[in-house]
């Protein structure tokens, strides 16, 4: 291949860059480009002038009618009331004082019963534990066809760091609680409750009822009546996992 022409290469380069010279029409033109700038902010000035003239006879509309005034009224705390929701959906949650009850987020009473000694059991020795709370009572035939169930997920989840506890609602005591255990094995924690565990778990009279609680305390989950044999499995290991 020969070789260019460096003469001829500035040649060339000179004829590209004088093709790419814009003409003189289409040099822009400053005055005209400055003129239509004025006029766009006249429109948007007398737009904004407009749209206040609107609010202050709104306004004065809304002082000097009843009807209006009400209507307004109404306009502006729900506008309130919905910017007050949106700073409140962004604050978190650990921001809000931690409640005692059995509901969800709560955190659950502390004293759940007495062991078969006598001795307190408190929910507070277990934290770091994630606990399914369970109240029974032997006479109590749904309650009784939960127990090879809670056995199970004891054995399963148990050396993962899940502790399963029976609050018993007999009134007849360890008697009747000894009774029934030779018979049907319990594999797990049971505690009987007193008057104070009854009131403080109100809704655990509509027997049986199971409150799965995390590791900070807190009911995650909250079941009136039976079981439903393997319904918790999935989301008791998701607990553990954290």
């Amino acid at each position: 291949m020969a070789p260019i022409d460096s003469t001829d290469l500035d040649m060339w380069v000179d004829a590209r860059l004088a093709s790419l010279s814009p003409t003189d029409d289409f040099r822009p033109d400053a005055a005209a480009g400055l003129s239509a700038a004025h006029a766009r902010q006249r429109t948007d000035r007398s737009r904004r002038v407009q749209w206040s003239a609107g609010v202050i006879t709104v306004g004065l509309l809304a002082v000097a009618v009843p009807g209006v005034r009400a209507f307004g009224a109404k306009c502006v705390a729900a506008c309130v009331n919905g910017a007050s929701q949106l700073w409140q959906s962004n604050e978190p949650a650990a921001s809000r004082p931690p409640v005692t009850g059995v509901h969800l987020g709560d955190l659950a009473p502390d004293f759940v019963g007495t062991d078969r000694h006598g001795a307190a059991v408190q929910l507070t020795s277990l934290r770091g534990q994630v606990v399914l709370l369970n109240f029974w009572a032997t006479w109590c035939a749904p309650c009784r066809s939960e127990i090879p169930q809670l056995n199970a997920l004891q054995a399963q989840f148990g050396d993962r760091g899940l502790r399963v506890v029976g609050v018993s609602f007999d009134t007849d005591g360890w008697a009747a609680i000894e009774r029934f255990r030779a018979d049907q094995p319990i594999d797990y924690t049971v505690t009987l409750a007193d008057d104070n565990v009854r009131s403080a778990f109100a809704d655990a009279s509509k027997l049986p009822m199971t409150l799965i609680i995390d590791r900070e305390g807190r009911i995650v989950i909250k079941q009136i009546g039976v079981l439903t044999e393997g319904a918790q499995n999935d989301r008791i290991a998701a607990l553990l996992a954290r």
